[in-house]
């Protein structure tokens, strides 16, 4: 089973805190249970305010963790990098990002559709036609990305070097070693 927790932060009228809270839990494909709740800071009426909810993305069961296995992933970094352009067919998509099996680029669109980052269009054209844009979350997630993809272009070659060293050490033997 897997529980998943989001939370919203938003100030109301009269300058108080209002957390919602989505507590969603899933115990397979056909079960999931989403309760909702709100915590409300009372700071304006002398009471002590709620904790504040800890999002750490260092700790294993936080949901930013699963969020960076996305964004981390090179067909994601590559995808949003192209869609940034603009809207794009499949087929574009797949010539542009050299290597992509049809199979990895549909789980990708589809992570990313799933994530509010990309957004699918369908045509009602004869035949029909599809594309894919970055939604506005996922233009937050874009100068980010270009800058990864950026760095990894102008770097290759210090990276290649630094691990030609690497690979050229002799193999730990135990013998005086430090470290």
């Amino acid at each position: 089973m897997a529980l998943l927790m989001f939370v919203d932060a938003r100030s109301s009228a009269s300058h108080q805190s209002v957390f919602t809270i989505d507590v969603v839990s899933i115990r397979d494909q056909h079960s999931v249970k989403v309760q909702r709740g709100k915590l409300e800071d009372m700071s304006a009426s002398g009471s002590a305010a709620p904790a504040p909810l800890a999002v750490d993305a260092f700790s294993s069961g936080c949901p930013p963790r699963a969020l960076l296995n996305t964004v981390g992933d090179k067909w994601v970094i590559l995808v949003v990098n192209l869609l940034g352009d603009g809207g794009a067919r499949f087929s574009e998509i797949q010539r542009a990002v050299g290597g992509v099996s049809r199979k990895m680029l549909v789980q990708t669109l589809r992570t990313l559709e799933r994530d509010g980052l990309a957004v699918r269009t369908v045509y009602a054209d004869a035949p029909p036609r599809v594309t894919y844009s970055l939604t506005p979350l996922g233009q937050t997630l874009l100068r980010p990305l270009q800058a990864v993809r950026t760095w990894c272009e102008d770097h290759v070659t210090e990276v290649s070097s630094a691990q030609a060293v690497y690979d050229a050490r002799p193999e730990y033997t135990g013998s005086a070693a430090t470290g």
